[in-house]
């Protein structure tokens, strides 16, 4: 009961930081990548905090899923194309 105690004003803190980054990362790019980009990190930070912290379980399916959003990611960030 401490540890949920101590990591509630934590969360709301990281919550907090992580909505003001992306507000400011919208006024200075393309709106859809930031956001794809945002939901992309959200759902592999979830992955890995889950796995780290939790102690939920991370199989071979899990992490090619989490690496193909990271690739995803990256392709979108890349200058050039149509």
């Amino acid at each position: 009961m401490a540890l949920a105690a101590v990591a509630q004003p934590v969360l709301y803190a990281l919550f907090a930081a992580g909505a003001t980054f992306q507000t400011l990362a919208m006024r200075k790019a393309e709106l859809g990548i930031v956001y794809v980009f945002v939901l992309g990190l959200e759902a592999v930070l979830a992955l890995l905090l889950g796995a780290l912290v939790f102690r939920e379980s991370l199989n071979a399916w899990k992490a090619v899923g989490a690496l193909l959003v990271v690739i995803g990611i990256v392709l979108l960030h890349q200058e050039g194309g149509s």
